[in-house]
């Protein structure tokens, strides 16, 4: 607020909602006449249009002739008639008439006269009401409805005739010579019935912007909330408003006939002129209460801007010692639809002294100051990284005041940075090494403490070779009751993308053993995913009815599109009492040379854990034959394995007796023992001497022959 010469101003900025603002309720008629602006009624310099209603009157050069025919023609006819303003022609005559003033003012007007003075009183009411703009502006009549509450009369009159005179020229001499006819009409309320309470209730909402601005926009905001009610509650709003203007109007036309206020003409007038101008362009918004052109348009084309006076102070410009408040009057720039684009505009308001050079022109400035809430910029997208890269994100906001960006993970865990706090207040997210256990959401945060914050989320997937985390035996598995059991394999992999996990018995080798496992009677291959924080897989092999020959090393093999592959071996051992698979003669054997000869049998038994092999003379009875043979200078016994014989994974156990110099007494059985925890197997072999031919038609004298047999079932038959 400024004090210059004892003349205080002040420069406020309102914002005005855009959804309490509609179309004004004034008339889209235009003609030669009607819906025109009163500046273009009385502007016409010459008598080329031919409707001599828009010429200038000769005394009054500023109210439009048609105003003045129908004041002077009510006057002549109509002072006395009872309900001079309330009394309403048909439509049909009031119709005809107004197309007759639009085709030729001079005709009309001489039919007058002829007229019902109802038809000329509606007629003159309905010119007033298509007007584009009220007689008096909006921001005048804010102005003088605050006016009217100063109990002073004297400042009150004052300040309305202040507010008065601001009107562009056409609209305060109209005014004036319309307020001084109803004065007229009020002086003869004894015979007419119209005083000025009821002119007053006629005419205010007629000469009176009446827009839905002016209704307080908290009643408004309350009726939106019940629809039901909101057309009835409105009206009863509107009903109250223009019981206001009517009070506005006869504090007018009151203090008019009592002479305490004049309203003088423009030509009498000699004031300072006070504008806004829009600092960027040097555009002038207004001068007084007019906007100058071109006026900026928003929505159902209501202006941008808005200018009006007010009485006093606002409630929060700062006191002023020793200033009259009631003297002051505030002049606000209203700016309606404001949007991101005003943002930082700044606006000057201009006290025009004409008797002061410009340069000493008092001046103000205002900016205005948009908050807008935070809104994340498109251009995050997901991310695929390969771990040991690097990754970069880069979170871009906009709102006023600009808003502050953070970083965090969605699930709520620490940011994978060496030292880094739970969040990172920046706009860009670097890790300059990724990890597997850096997969995830990540959360951009943009806060500027209007209407809270914007949030925006990215997953970023991380690529990387499998891993073989462990592989192990699933589940309870043992001995079943009926010699049967089934047995589970579980393999866990880590790896992105989801690795193909495969199984292959033995080591896996691309050239000599690359057929994986399959589903068959044998096998069962299931895989599962749990995707976690690094991407577990699970692949399981189950094994029915396990077997001696399903013994051996099981490989897990994973591999995925990330250099590099897994692998993980398990070894299964199979636990069974021992067999007797084979028992035979080792070596030559036959007649020597002096007689003598060494013998060899073999015992060939599987079994896990490995059994204990043991040779006995005879046939092995666990009571009256149970004294195992061991080396001397007689016999040699050996062990030795072999696994995988056959073809197979069973573990053979290989036992030899080694019988030197054989004589008969060493003919006879010898049994083979085998024997571990889950059970024993013996089989009996015998050791005999058969004579042979001799001559040149005999095979080699002297021949030893054996054989021995071993059936599946355990039991041996001996040749």
């Amino acid at each position: 607020m400024f004090l210059i010469s004892q003349l205080t101003f002040s420069v406020s900025l309102e914002y005005v909602d855009q959804v309490n603002l509609n179309k004004n309720r004034r008339s889209e008629i235009r003609g030669n006449l009607f819906g025109r602006h009163l500046a273009e009624l009385i502007r016409v310099p010459n008598d080329i249009d031919k409707n001599e209603c828009t010429k200038k009157h000769k005394s009054e050069a500023f109210i439009p002739r048609f105003v003045i025919a129908c004041v002077e023609e009510i006057e002549r006819r109509g002072l006395l008639v009872v309900g001079l303003y309330r009394l309403c022609g048909s439509n049909d005559n009031i119709k005809a008439l107004k197309s007759e003033f639009d085709e030729s003012c001079t005709l009309a007007i001489q039919r007058l006269p002829l007229v019902e003075l109802p038809v000329i009183t509606s007629l003159l009411k309905q010119f007033f009401q298509h007007l584009p703009e009220s007689l008096v502006d909006y921001s005048a009549t804010i102005a003088l409805l605050q006016a009217v509450e100063i109990p002073d009369e004297s400042v009150r009159c004052q300040l309305i005739e202040e507010i008065l005179v601001d009107l562009p020229t056409p609209n305060l001499e109209t005014f004036n010579y319309l307020a001084n006819h109803l004065v007229t009409v009020s002086n003869y309320k004894a015979q007419n019935k119209m005083d000025l309470g009821n002119l007053s209730l006629i005419w205010s909402y007629t000469l009176f912007e009446c827009s839905p601005k002016t209704i307080p926009s908290t009643e408004m905001n309350e009726q939106t909330k019940s629809g039901s009610s909101l057309k009835s509650n409105t009206a009863e709003i509107q009903a109250a408003f223009s019981f206001q203007q009517a009070k506005v109007l006869n504090c007018i036309l009151t203090s008019m006939k009592s002479g305490k206020l004049t309203i003088p003409s423009h030509s009498n007038v000699i004031r300072p002129q006070i504008s806004w101008y829009r600092t960027v362009d040097k555009q002038q918004i207004s001068s007084g209460s007019t906007l100058k052109d071109p006026v900026r348009r928003g929505p159902h084309g209501v202006s941008k801007y808005a200018v009006r006076f007010l009485p006093g102070r606002p409630n929060y410009a700062p006191n002023m010692a020793g200033v009259d408040v009631n003297k002051l009057r505030t002049y606000q720039l209203i700016v309606r639809f404001v949007d991101i684009n005003d943002a930082d505009t700044q606006f000057r308001c201009v006290i025009e002294l004409r008797t002061t050079p410009v340069d000493q022109w008092p001046v103000a400035y205002g900016n205005i100051i948009v908050k807008r809430a935070p809104e994340i910029l498109p251009g995050l997208t997901s991310k695929i990284v390969t771990e040991g890269d690097s990754l970069t994100l880069v979170c871009r906001a906009q709102g006023s005041p600009p808003p502050m960006i953070s970083w965090t993970r969605a699930n709520g865990r620490p940011l994978s940075l060496p030292g880094s706090p739970q969040r990172i207040y920046n706009s860009t997210l670097h890790i300059p090494r990724v990890d597997r256990y850096d997969r995830g959401v990540y959360r951009c945060y943009a806060v500027n403490n209007v209407a809270g914050s914007a949030e925006y989320d990215v997953m970023v997937e991380v690529n990387y070779a499998p891993h073989v985390r462990e592989a192990r035996f699933k589940g309870a598995y043992g001995q079943a009751p009926d010699g049967n059991y089934d047995m589970t394999l579980e393999c866990i992999v880590n790896g992105y993308p989801d690795p193909d996990l495969l199984w292959y018995t033995g080591i896996y080798d691309p050239i000599t053993n690359n057929k994986p496992l399959f589903d068959n009677n044998r096998y069962e291959l299931e895989k599962a995913q749990s995707y976690g924080s690094a991407g577990t897989n699970n692949s399981t092999l189950h094994i029915p009815r396990v077997d001696r020959y399903d013994r051996g090393v099981y490989r897990c093999y994973a591999v995925n599109n990330v250099a590099g592959s897994a692998e993980y071996d398990v070894m299964v051992e199979v636990n069974y009492a021992p067999h007797v698979r084979e028992a035979r003669f080792k070596g030559a054997y036959g007649q020597a040379p002096d007689g003598n000869y060494d013998m060899t049998l073999e015992c060939i038994v599987n079994g896990y854990p490995d059994p204990d092999l043991l040779w006995y003379t005879g046939i092995y009875d666990p009571i009256t034959n149970n004294k195992p043979l061991f080396d001397n200078n007689r016999y040699e016994l050996e062990k030795a394995q072999s696994y995988g014989s056959a073809g197979t994974n069973v573990t053979d156990v290989f036992s030899t007796l080694l019988i030197r110099n054989v004589r008969v007494g060493d003919y006879g059985n010898y049994s083979c023992r085998a024997e571990n925890k889950y059970g024993s197997n013996f089989v009996v072999l015998s050791l005999f001497y058969q004579s042979i031919c001799q001559g040149a038609y005999c095979p080699m004298l002297g021949a030893v022959s054996l054989e021995a047999r071993v059936n599946e079932d355990g039991t041996s038959v001996i040749n």
